[in-house]
């Protein structure tokens, strides 16, 4: 009996030990090409592909770039290009829109091809926008009707009328996707504010933080959804 369970054991768990090396090479094997994958379009030379770049950015987001600085590829966190200084008209010609970083997340099968480049969100670092009065109505509709996602991480806001300056924003913070959606705070007067959208942004919930002045504005239409 001693004998047969010596056999069993001497005749399986050699398998499964095959079987365990071989799961183990093959982990080994994924990990070292997906390291690959992610990391060799560091090495590429990105000035011949800012054209279709600027091609994504103007047919998906309405950016009629004027200048492109300089772009780099990060694998980490996320696979993701970065690219320094951008001046832009946002929308409409008379938008002035200035990035300082803009950030843009490819899909996975665009790390490679640029010919048809795809992206699944962008983010717009330490920007500034100028805009008259009477071109806010357009801007605020593209903005919120837009649904291709983006994030603005400190914006500088200016609205004018006449080059005169009415309004300025600072530090605003938006995202039209995520957990953070809907939500919009920055600083007005010097002062921190918090905007909350509700009811496919018709309802709006403003605070202007540490004064206690809060309003709520029902069926907002300072837009209009064209969707």
């Amino acid at each position: 009996m001693i004998n047969k369970i010596y056999k069993l054991i001497h005749n399986k768990f050699p398998r499964i030990f095959k079987f365990i090396f071989f799961i183990r090479y093959l982990f080994l094997l994924f990990f070292v090409s997906t390291v690959l994958f992610l990391f060799i379009p560091q090495f590429f030379n990105y000035e011949n592909k800012a054209e279709n770049i600027k091609f994504f950015l103007n047919k998906n987001y309405g950016l009629n770039i004027s200048q492109l600085g300089n772009i780099d590829y990060k694998a980490l966190p996320v696979p993701h290009l970065i690219i320094d200084t951008l001046d832009t008209n946002f929308i409409s010609q008379e938008i002035d829109f200035k990035v300082e970083k803009l950030l843009i997340f490819p899909k996975l099968i665009n790390i490679y091809n640029y010919n048809s480049f795809l992206a699944k969100k962008i983010k717009f670092q330490n920007s500034s926008l100028e805009i008259e009065a009477e071109n806010l109505r357009s801007f605020i509709n593209k903005i919120f009707n837009t649904k291709n996602k983006f994030i603005f991480e400190n914006l500088n806001l200016l609205i004018k009328e006449n080059e005169k300056k009415i309004i300025d924003v600072k530090k605003i913070n938006y995202s039209n996707h995520g957990y953070k959606k809907n939500k919009i705070t920055g600083k007005i007067f010097d002062k921190k504010f918090k905007i909350k959208l509700q009811d496919n942004s018709k309802d709006i919930n403003f605070k202007l933080l540490d004064t206690g002045i809060s309003i709520s504005i029902e069926n907002f239409q300072l837009y209009k959804n064209t969707s």
